[in-house]
């Protein structure tokens, strides 16, 4: 049984994680929330963990049961060395391009099913980045080959933005509550999607500073209205944005749907479960599954910002 783990311990005894392949006769098969949640409540429960205060089960793995820890860099600098398929020869082409920019190549690292070697030929590539100021580092890397005064280099450039086909795939594959020109308008400003040799990429930020505040309760579903105040940590994990709001201090998404999707002085309209702490102060979580069926966060005023110029979608 295989799951893409998150670092964070939750005692000394379990890693919090999410379930997302099971084996087959054929290989590997991706898993939906409900389906790893189904799988794990019928054949694996002691790989759940109730959690009284978030009032809903995690996929929680015994330390004792971690039999092999993948890790994304060393997995990459593997590839680099010695790619043995199209996919792994793509990914050091990528590598390359980030190092050659200035990325740090211990800042890099690869995840999802190249991590695990359950990639086919279909199958996307998804970077790691260490550290937010190399994560923002190798976002400018593709802003400036897409911007206009770049426009010669990526003409010659294997690495291009999405076509209309690899929009269309991405959002309907992430089940977005957001329209396909909503959903591009966010994501095409967030420069941490792509495509290499027609292959699309993701670059996700993973900074081990990161921590998550427990010890909030659910008081139910709610839509809200609220001014984003700081966006420091928009593309960390958990995303975090500070907001402007008459009760709800801040608002949290374990999804990477809504990774950077909004940024200071922008109003947003978010849907999701409202929580409080023993001490009054509120949160919104949203994305409390991974396709964030129900939920949502859009931005409804653009704010100033130069990453933020609204673009026009076909």
């Amino acid at each position: 049984m295989f799951a893409v783990v998150s670092h964070q311990l939750m005692d000394d005894q379990r890693i919090t994680s999410c379930l997302r392949y099971k084996p087959t006769s054929e290989g590997l098969e991706k898993l939906s929330t409900n389906q790893a949640n189904q799988l794990l409540s019928k054949q694996y429960p002691h790989y759940l963990f109730y959690s009284e205060p978030l009032q809903v089960n995690l996929h929680a793995i015994p330390v004792s049961s971690v039999k092999t820890h993948y890790q994304p860099r060393q997995r990459l600098q593997l590839i680099c060395g010695s790619p043995t398929d199209r996919l792994e020869k793509l990914a050091a082409q990528l590598a390359d391009f980030f190092y050659s920019r200035g990325v740090q190549p211990d800042s890099l690292g690869i995840s999802g099913s190249i991590l695990i070697n359950a990639h086919g030929q279909d199958s996307d590539i998804d970077l790691v980045v260490y550290g937010r100021k190399h994560f923002h580092h190798a976002r400018d890397c593709l802003k400036q080959l897409f911007n206009e005064h770049s426009k010669q280099e990526l003409v010659s450039s294997s690495i291009q933005p999405l076509s209309e086909q690899l929009w269309q795939e991405t959002w309907q594959r992430r089940g977005s509550e957001l329209t396909l020109q909503e959903y591009c308008w966010h994501e095409q400003r967030k420069y941490n999607k792509a495509s290499i040799e027609g292959t699309k990429f993701d670059l996700s930020l993973v900074d081990e500073t990161t921590a998550v505040k427990n010890g909030y309760y659910k008081t139910g579903v709610h839509t809200i209205t609220a001014d984003i105040t700081n966006d420091e940590m928009a593309f960390d994990y958990p995303v975090y944005y500070q907001l402007n709001h008459p009760t709800i201090s801040h608002l949290i998404s374990f999804s990477a749907t809504f990774a950077g999707q909004a940024f200071v002085g922008e109003r947003i309209e978010a849907r999701g479960v409202v929580e409080q702490s023993e001490s009054g102060d509120c949160r919104m979580v949203v994305g409390t599954s991974r396709e964030g069926t129900g939920e949502w966060l859009k931005v409804i005023s653009p704010g100033n910002k130069a990453d933020n110029e609204k673009i026009q979608v076909k």
